[in-house]
């Protein structure tokens, strides 16, 4: 969220909306997709009896590649795995680097620099071990998600005050730029590793599809206008600033939505750290679900 105004800067504002919407429209499709197969793969175990453990409940936590290797073979199962991995581990170190950069400007001349920073919120963040499933991550959810509309609306709101830059529909500089640019919107829209995880830990998860697309409009509703806020206002700042933080002047308001995005990023670092958990715990055959 605090990296998109920079990739909007980047691609240039008048491609970066189109492809964020087309992002999100195949996520939804692969989503839906990945439902149906989901599901398909419940039903056809419940039938085989093996769905369900001794106790009348599932006993293991389905994740994407146990439905990709089911429905394709094992080999597929393996290159999912590998790719989810992959994704996972370099989305958890871009939370860790993204609350070390967050906690740098919440005061001028801070004492600790973003090496250290990270060092100790990587060390913070290993606590998320202790969570069993992410039925757990209800409560602390609702944290987060009052911390990214505080932090966007902030954002629309300073940039209202500050006013248009003449200079917003700058396109972007390069090709480099402009695929930098894209793989932060791409990720941002069109992730979606850790979903299957989500869904298992629903009661009803064939409700999961209505759920996310309602999802998908908040985060539209909240991405989109602060984004756009800042391409308008500080185009050429919002360029050279990986977090927009970088720009915004430091103020009450600033340091109060810098500590609410930090509680969101680490709970961010739990859920996309979840599935690799589960996978070590499979791997040293260890695996119940609570």
């Amino acid at each position: 969220m605090l990296t998109l105004p920079n990739a909007y800067s980047k691609v240039g504002l008048l491609a970066a909306l189109p492809l964020s919407i087309g992002c999100a429209c195949l996520s939804f499709w692969t989503m839906f997709c990945l439902i149906a197969l989901y599901v398909e793969r419940k039903h056809r175990l419940i039938k085989d009896g093996r769905w369900h453990g001794p106790e009348g409940k599932s006993h293991h936590v389905t994740q994407y590649h146990d439905v990709m290797g089911d429905n394709l073979g094992h080999w597929a199962k393996t290159v999912v795995q590998i790719v989810v991995v992959i994704s996972l581990f370099g989305t958890n170190v871009s939370q860790i680097v993204a609350s070390s950069s967050d906690a740098y400007y919440l005061e001028e001349g801070n004492s600790l620099d973003k090496r250290q920073l990270a060092i100790l919120f990587g060390a913070l963040m290993q606590l998320s071990v202790f969570l069993p499933t992410l039925r757990h991550f209800r409560f602390i959810n609702v944290l987060g998600l009052l911390g990214t509309t505080y932090t966007a609306w902030y954002i629309v709101g300073t940039a209202a005050v500050h006013g248009p830059s003449p200079n917003a529909l700058r396109g972007p500089a390069s090709l480099r730029d402009f695929y930098n640019g894209f793989s932060v919107i791409m990720s941002a829209f069109g992730g979606h590793a850790m979903a299957l995880e989500i869904m298992d830990s629903m009661f009803v998860p064939e409700g999961y599809s209505r759920v996310y697309g309602w999802s998908f409009m908040y985060i539209f509703s909240l991405t989109l206008p602060h984004s756009t806020a800042v391409q308008v206002t500080w185009p050429d700042q919002a360029v050279h600033n990986g977090n927009v933080y970088g720009i915004l002047p430091l103020n009450l308001a600033k340091q109060i939505s810098i500590y609410l995005m930090l509680v969101h990023q680490i709970i961010a670092f739990c859920l996309y750290s979840a599935p690799l958990y589960y996978m070590a715990e499979k791997a040293l055959h260890v695996h119940t679900k609570p």
